[in-house]
């Protein structure tokens, strides 16, 4: 018996040393590329300099920073009175049917609106450039109803007057939140302009929960927001058809959101939309014809973090074969567009999720072309430190200077490559990019989601800083139902949801774009 097996045995030994031997050069040669790049802009980072000597660190950075722009303070405030100015409510009264008439309307006429947190009121969409709010529908059953009605103008809350010029919306933000404190016992009071009168509206919101300092991390402000965005994902999810569509029905994120909450039945349901989507190696073609860089990018992502969850070899198959895909279509630079080349040439926001893809496949033993996959290192890796353009023009690209999640892309991957001190080099900038965090190409819906999950690379003071200065666009973004909105397009809750609700998911560490540790399949 063991004379028949010897040469079966020698034979499996000799493969297994030549996959090996091709594993280790394949390495080598990943290795060398990231050696090119691992020390770009570092002298950028340094602490010391030749003229001014030692330079403040990250956590007096932040410091400066939130003295210069200070978050407004919690504080309880017992039937808070202002003055209204006749004058100014004379004024908005004026013109409140001009501006009613402006408004811009959907399709079905409908006027287009965003929610103003869990109130249940509806706002109107032309907040920049004012410092009053315009209410332009209520949800029955929520705090708001019988209380706010259409056409009220809301000019400050709890006490203070809106003082931004340039857009209302952050103060509102910070003081809807603040009302949800132990100190102010869940109540906003609002101080509306209604039929050419001023006056004080109050409305209990029914929590008594504030942000911690290090939110989302050791937050029960944070448990309670992704238990209900959960919660609402589950009951208006999309169905397989729709899962990786960017718009309509389905959401890049959901299945990632649903994996990194832990939650059994979600789990359950990421199982049945990747089966859905899941063919035996046979049906697959040898050689893919290409595809679209925004779906087989984020379906990779998707399937590898579902792999590197479940082991379930079921799906490397399609794994192998997303890979593939992305190797067809890739540009020769190392980046990639919206499908196979030429297209009108390269989109890094799809790039970097088709080479985030790619990192993880690897780590689940797929197959790559190693010429092709250090194009990438290179290609993505040379703009560290600096700010990233929409493509290969100059920075910040059609859309002037933004992040548009591309610095959080940027992070995640060379995290995930073991390069924690260039992913710390696109963290940090990225900290101090708050106040653009709306701007971008496609809603901008990719700042929200990859910014805070990237920034979670940057050292934790500045990380913290970071999240204090967004918490307002979080707050007033909530529906009283547990979802999230941004922007108009991107479908809710399925969509939007888990894009703005991932990085809450953060301190639970599931996945690997969200710092689980690596367990490599090679």
């Amino acid at each position: 018996m063991s004379l028949k097996r010897g040469p079966y045995l020698l034979a499996v030994a000799i493969l297994w040393y030549g996959v090996s031997q091709q594993v280790s050069a394949n390495d080598a040669a990943i290795e060398k590329t990231l050696s090119q790049v691992r020390n770009v802009k570092k002298d950028l980072f340094s602490r010391q300099s030749s003229v001014l000597g030692e330079l403040p660190s990250p956590e007096e950075h932040a410091a400066r920073q939130l003295k210069a722009r200070p978050i407004p303070p919690v504080t309880a405030i017992s039937n808070p009175v202002v003055p209204f100015d006749p004058e100014r409510v004379q004024r908005l009264t004026a013109e409140l049917d001009k501006r009613v008439e402006k408004l811009k309307k959907d399709r079905h006429g409908n006027v287009v609106s965003r929610a103003f947190g869990i109130t249940g009121a509806r706002m109107a969409m032309d907040y920049h450039g004012r410092q009053d709010l315009l209410v332009v529908g209520v949800t029955p059953g929520t705090p708001a109803h019988g209380k706010l009605m259409e056409r009220d103008i809301i000019i400050g809350a709890n006490g203070r007057l809106i003082s931004d010029p340039e857009d209302a919306r952050p103060e509102m933000g910070y003081a809807l939140a603040a009302s949800q404190s132990p100190q102010m016992k869940g109540i906003l009071t609002l101080h509306v302009i209604r039929d050419s009168k001023g006056s004080n509206v109050v409305l209990n919101l029914g929590n008594k929960t504030y942000y911690s300092d290090t939110w989302p991390y050791k937050c029960e402000k944070t448990e309670q927001i992704r238990a209900a965005a959960l919660r609402i994902v589950m009951e208006k999810g999309p169905s397989p058809e729709h899962l990786f569509g960017m718009h309509h029905k389905g959401g890049f994120w959901t299945p990632l959101f649903l994996m990194a909450s832990g939650d059994e039945a979600a789990m359950a349901r990421v199982k049945e939309w990747i089966k859905a989507t899941t063919k035996p190696a046979s049906e697959y073609p040898a050689q893919p014809e290409g595809g679209r860089s925004w779906l087989a990018g984020y379906r990779l992502i998707n399937v590898a973090e579902y792999y590197l969850l479940t082991r379930d070899t079921t799906v490397l198959p399609r794994i192998q074969y997303l890979v593939r895909v992305l190797e067809k279509i890739q540009f020769p630079s190392g980046g990639w567009s919206h499908g196979k080349p030429p297209g009108y040439g390269e989109i890094n926001n799809a790039g970097l999720a088709c080479f985030i893809g790619l990192i993880l496949a690897r780590e689940c033993g797929a197959t790559l072309d190693t010429e092709k996959f250090t194009r990438s290192i290179i290609y993505f890796g040379k703009f560290c430190g600096s700010n990233l353009g929409y493509g290969l023009g100059t920075p910040g690209g059609r859309s002037g200077r933004m992040d548009n999640g591309l610095h959080g892309l940027s992070a995640v991957a060379f995290q995930l490559l073991g390069e924690d001190g260039m992913a710390e080099r696109w963290a940090r900038p990225l900290c101090y990019m708050w106040m653009g965090r709306e701007r971008g190409h496609a809603e901008r819906i990719f700042s929200p989601c990859w910014g805070n999950v990237g920034a979670a690379l940057a050292p934790k003071a500045e990380f913290n800083m970071f999240m204090k200065h967004m918490l307002w666009l979080y707050e007033i973004s909530r529906t009283p139902e547990g979802g999230i909105e941004f922007g108009t397009r991107f479908p809710y809750p399925g969509g939007v949801t888990p894009a703005m609700a991932l990085f809450m998911y953060l301190p639970e560490r599931r996945l690997r774009i969200l710092g689980a540790p690596r367990k490599d399949s090679r």
